[in-house]
């Protein structure tokens, strides 16, 4: 049976997408030494985790072993069982499209009952327009709860079977920063769905959603100069490590857009060629009508010194800076009209 210390780290390192941290040793500042949780306290720090890059904190415990944990900002949602922030912002987004669409029927907790008689229940349907031919039926689900890719991808599946186009929008507490943080998993699905970014609902924008792209983050390894077991003098740092895990927001220049200025689109299905689970059947998705805010290079910039190679292979052979979740669907292949 496995101790209540082990489940602790079994999850963390599922919630961080990322095991540097299940054997109990992090790194120190200097990225070199490894250094067990029983043998520090929270005075050592700060530790890193040696897999992802990413702050690891101390949890010194009376009961269970000691341990360490991911440290990472997440994105400001409200908790999931917090049903009264999830019906105002559910109410709200319905209230917008009746404003902007007077006649596309719009209700809230619709039940839609398949061709095939499987049911799912929408937080929000309607029409954007006069319901009839070529007015795109909608139904928005403002996601809150940690579903997982699978149940998320399942009823993406049932609305593009049932010739509905799906809005699927994460609603924040307070505005996103530039800061960097790390997606939760259904973010990331929801980041592959839509070629690149996700739809966030910020507070006191009503009618307006922010399309986010989760972009490289980096951290910076200063220059140093230190002398080995040897007696040789080493000169490492001064170039750029990436982050597995962590992302860097990434606006479009007007940053919002409008309700009435997304589009309908049918997006075919892709394959993820490192884990099936994140695979996307076939959808139809409510989505921005312009072309992609990011460079195509843009995980590829850091690599351009290679310094850090050598650093990696002697120092942090654990170090992953590649997360199978950053692969998405080419934007110009599958965003075609």
């Amino acid at each position: 049976m496995e101790s209540e210390s082990s489940v602790l780290r079994i999850a963390d390192a599922y919630d961080s997408r990322c095991r540097g941290l299940v054997e109990g040793y992090a790194y120190q500042a200097d990225l070199k030494t490894e250094i067990s949780a029983e043998r520090v306290t929270k005075a050592n720090g700060p530790f890193y985790c040696s897999a992802c890059l990413s702050e690891a904190i101390v949890r010194k415990c009376s009961d269970k072993d000691d341990h360490y944990a991911h440290k990472a900002l997440l994105s400001p949602t409200a908790k999931s069982t917090n049903t009264a922030f999830h019906h105002g912002v559910r109410d709200e987004i319905c209230l917008s499209l009746k404003t902007l669409f007077p006649d596309g029927s719009w209700v809230t907790e619709k039940g839609i009952k398949g061709k095939d008689g499987e049911t799912f229940r929408a937080d929000v349907a309607g029409y954007f327009g006069k319901r009839g031919p070529g007015t795109p039926a909608v139904a928005v689900e403002v996601q809150l709860s940690p579903y997982s890719p699978r149940y998320i991808r399942k009823k993406t599946a049932f609305y593009e079977k049932n010739n509905i186009s799906v809005l699927w929008l994460v609603p924040l507490t307070k505005r996103l920063e530039h800061t960097v943080f790390r997606p939760r998993r259904y973010e990331l699905y929801l980041h592959s769905m839509y070629l690149g970014y996700v739809f966030y609902y910020e507070p006191k924008e009503p009618g307006c959603l922010t399309p986010v792209h989760f972009g490289p983050a980096m951290r910076y390894i200063e220059e140093n100069s230190f002398f080995s077991a040897g007696g040789v003098e080493e000169h490492v740092g001064g170039y750029y490590l990436k982050y597995k895990t962590q992302k860097t927001p990434c606006f479009n220049e007007q940053r919002k857009v409008p309700l009435q200025e997304l589009i309908s689109k049918v997006l075919g299905s892709w394959e993820n060629p490192n884990n099936n689970r994140l695979s996307l059947h076939a959808r139809k998705i409510m989505c921005v009508s312009y072309r992609k805010w990011w460079a195509d290079d843009e995980n590829k910039q850091w690599l351009k010194d290679n310094d850090w190679v050598s650093y990696a292979r002697r120092y942090l052979k654990a170090y992953e800076p590649d997360d199978e979740s950053d692969i998405y669907p080419d934007w110009e292949e599958e965003g075609k009209e």
